[in-house]
């Protein structure tokens, strides 16, 4: 047998590769991110969008209740006044984000050079994005929100012992958690998208 025969598979004629241990194609893990990257951010401005009709418009299931809930709605109506500028400024940073996302995401499935400094892009401006919104939380939302529930279980008799306590924890608890959760998508884009491997194979890509 001759010593050709063990020669390892080659590039078809024609196709410039610099690197042969590069793959050849689009991996199939930034075709993955990519289409993530364009479900989420569908998902996102879809979200946002519904955000800021909501931050005009009211919410309409406010004005469904019935007279005997004047309190409760008036209570809720305040805290959402308190918080209308920050949640617009919140959900216009969405906007933004699921811009970039999308973006990154036709460049990712496309196989573009430019594919990864574009997702990159998205997962840092995510993080800040998440950032500027716990922020907020902390110094906006959760103190109008801690003041409507006073307000919804004043003279209340039947509110249990340590209720409060309870709300006031499920609250601050639920706010970082979901942020957390939110976070955790744009960290595995940058940890699994820039391993030197892939990073090499952006590299080697004409445009």
């Amino acid at each position: 047998m001759s010593e050709s025969s063990y020669l390892p598979p080659q590039p078809p004629p024609g196709l410039p590769v610099n690197n042969p241990h590069l793959p050849i194609g689009i991996p199939r893990i930034v075709t993955v991110f990519g289409i993530m990257h364009l479900v989420f951010a569908g998902i996102g401005m879809v979200s946002a969008v519904s955000g800021l009709f909501m931050a005009f418009a009211g919410n309409p299931s406010m004005k469904m209740q019935g007279n005997a809930a004047d309190a409760m709605v008036q209570a809720q109506q305040t805290m959402m006044d308190k918080v209308k500028t920050v949640e617009i400024t919140g959900e216009c940073l969405s906007i933004l984000v699921g811009v970039v996302m999308i973006i990154a995401g036709i460049k990712l499935v496309k196989g573009r050079r430019d594919g990864l400094g574009w997702s990159n892009k998205y997962a840092y401006l995510s993080l800040l994005e998440k950032l500027a919104k716990l922020v907020i939380a902390f110094t906006v939302v959760i103190p109008a929100t801690r003041e409507m529930m006073r307000d919804m279980m004043n003279g209340s008799t039947s509110v249990p012992s340590g209720m409060n306590t309870f709300m006031e924890i499920s609250l601050v608890g639920g706010v970082i958690g979901s942020i957390l959760v939110a976070a955790i998508y744009p960290i595995l884009t940058l940890v699994l998208l820039n391993r030197r491997g892939l990073r090499e194979w952006f590299a080697e890509r004409g445009r």
